[in-house]
């Protein structure tokens, strides 16, 4: 399930905005709808996947709702949704996933849920693993990171860490392929990388506790590139 709040002050608009989202007819979608962009940051919980903003909204603007949302989740997509062209280049100051002008198309709607699906990788594949006499399995969209030590593999997920025995070539052949390895004892999501730099990525767990992790010279070239092909995949 796609969770997507959408904050407008016009409730004809949001209202709008609602029927076209709940016509997409690839993954099941609930909404929330905000007249009130307050409400919104005080009501925002980590379980909603995506947030349509208006810009002008009486009281403040929804550029400033944007960075506040962004204190809260750095990576949740944020789609401004507005009659204005103005304003396109300062929303993208704050990472906008995307600018809808209104009226809005239908069409373009469609195209945009597409690639946050693609970018969220919302109910893709399972990573199964064992420890001791137990199985698990976890989307691999909410693992953060692999942390290797010697035969020992820690699995680093946004809501708890995991222990495993499996080498290298065996995590690497069970995950989705935009997983990088940055290390011979690291492979992350870029999903959460926040900063990196030539030897260190900063990476994120939780949305806020931040991990820097090296970067080998090794796999310096090949990191910045498949980074990079992650990034143009999902427009972001």
């Amino acid at each position: 399930m796609l969770k997507v709040a959408i904050c407008d002050d016009s409730d004809r608009d949001a209202s709008q905005l609602e029927h076209y989202l709940l016509s997409y007819d690839k993954f099941p979608l609930e909404t929330k709808l905000y007249t009130n962009p307050q409400k919104l940051l005080n009501q925002l919980t980590p379980d909603i996947h995506c947030v349509f903003l208006d810009i002008n909204m009486p009281g403040i603007n929804g550029i400033d709702v944007a960075q506040k949302i962004r204190k809260f989740n750095p990576f949740i997509p944020i789609i401004f949704v507005t009659s204005y062209r103005d304003y396109m280049e300062q929303v993208f100051e704050v990472q906008t996933f995307d600018y809808i002008v209104k009226p809005i198309e239908p069409q373009k709607l469609m195209k945009v849920l597409d690639r946050i699906l693609r970018f969220l990788d919302i109910g893709q594949a399972l990573f199964t693993f064992s420890f001791g006499k137990h199985n698990y399995s976890v989307p691999s969209s909410d693992i953060v990171f692999f942390e290797k030590d010697k035969r020992s593999v820690f699995i680093y997920t946004k809501t708890g860490t995991y222990k495993s025995l499996l080498k290298t070539k065996e995590i690497l052949e069970k995950l989705p392929n935009y997983f990088i390895q940055i290390h011979a004892s690291y492979i992350l999501n870029p999903k959460y990388i926040k900063d990196f730099d030539s030897k260190t990525v900063t990476i994120l767990l939780n949305g806020t506790e931040e991990h820097l992790l090296p970067i080998s010279r090794k796999f310096q070239f090949s990191f910045k590139e498949k980074y990079y092909s992650y990034l143009s995949e999902r427009h972001f």
